[in-house]
């Protein structure tokens, strides 16, 4: 897929942390590029980009998503789901058993996991049919089971193991579908925004910032032919265990 040209592009979660920074490397890089972001409320500040309310656990929400999509006949060449919750209002990750709430798992399954079921029921149809087009998904090192030596966070953990797995299942169906579209798993990488900057305190490997990630994750994107469909990437490149 070295001919990959980004001129219509899908975030999902652009006004968060690593999505704001993608939307704002992809226009510094491409300045003719077509945005289209999703976030849960519109700020008053958004220049650049085409903004649509999406809360991801909601299914209204995506049917209006598609609706929306339909009528600007867009082929995207570029999706990137930069979604994630790590905790549910006072409910932190888990360091016992004694700590799960099935409401708040729920939760945390819902936008970590379901939600790229629904980007590929909704959002799939718009993808280029003909050329090379590229999703990614940010998926988080601790989902990697063969990784896992210390335990604990048992809902982000497990909603990000599941969502390997559903986008290996979509890269398999789309691949009998002739679609000519690779899905990855990337790993960010330690970022600093508000989902992880509480839990930085102590942390001895490298910390990026958004824009880092970013160049990072874009930097995945632009060389994809080193990647097959489906697999579950660090920030810098390295295949990560399952």
């Amino acid at each position: 897929m070295n001919d990959l040209k980004l001129n219509n592009v899908l975030v999902i979660g652009a006004t968060g942390g690593i999505g704001l920074a993608m939307t704002d490397l992809l226009k510094t890089r491409y300045p003719d590029i077509n945005i289209i972001g999703t976030t849960r409320s519109i700020p008053k500040d958004h220049a650049g980009i085409e903004l649509v309310e999406l809360d991801v656990t909601i299914a209204t929400d995506w049917e209006k998503l598609k609706n929306y999509l339909s009528d600007f006949k867009i082929n995207f060449d570029l999706v990137i789901s930069c979604i994630g919750i790590l905790e549910v209002g006072d409910y932190l990750p888990e360091k016992s058993l004694r700590t799960v709430e099935l409401d708040k798992i729920t939760k945390i399954f819902q936008v970590n996991t379901i939600s790229a079921l629904m980007l590929g029921k909704y959002c799939f149809p718009y993808l280029n049919p003909k050329a090379p087009s590229v999703v990614v998904f940010l998926s988080a090192m601790v989902g990697s089971i063969g990784e896992n030596e210390i335990g604990g966070w048992h809902s982000y953990r497990a909603s990000k193991t599941a969502l390997n797995m559903i986008v290996k299942n979509m890269a398999i169906e789309l691949t009998r579908n002739r679609k000519p579209t690779k899905l990855l798993s990337v790993h960010p990488g330690t970022t600093q925004s508000n989902l992880s900057n509480k839990y930085l305190k102590g942390v001895k490997h490298k910390v990026w910032d958004t824009a880092g990630t970013a160049s990072n994750i874009l930097e995945i994107i632009t060389n994809n032919d080193s990647f097959d469909s489906g697999d579950f990437i660090n920030w810098d490149g390295r295949s990560i265990a399952w």
